[in-house]
């Protein structure tokens, strides 16, 4: 698991200890993760651990419509950059690279005489 999950899952396990005013700290969230598991079965793991301590839950991931459009757009202006460095990269590397000069010396007389 990547440490930006694990700590989502803290996190995560923080706001039901929060939404209950139970103190968060009683639950030690870094010995229950195991990390040959994947983000979704160390969820419903710890979901299933968390109610001994509060009893019955509900999924506090539901978010409001503001705050899902807002991360929609955080996430679409991620792609967004990443789109334009991997644009940028590979345009520098064709206006640095000598195989297209090279191509069209090559190709000069073919095309004029084609014309």
């Amino acid at each position: 698991m990547k440490q930006t999950e694990i700590k989502h899952l803290e996190n995560w396990v923080k706001k039901f200890f929060i939404n209950r005013n139970k103190d968060y700290k009683t639950f030690d969230i870094n010995s229950e993760i195991d990390n040959s598991l994947c983000y979704e079965e160390n969820k419903q793991i710890l979901r299933e651990k968390i109610k001994t301590f509060i009893g019955d839950i509900k999924d506090v991931d539901i978010m409001s419509k503001e705050q899902a459009k807002h991360k929609f757009q955080q996430q679409l202006n991620q792609f967004e950059e990443q789109a334009d460095k991997e644009f940028n990269r590979i345009l520098n590397k064709i206006e640095t690279d000598n195989t297209t000069s090279i191509l069209e010396d090559i190709y000069y007389i073919p095309k004029q005489f084609l014309k």
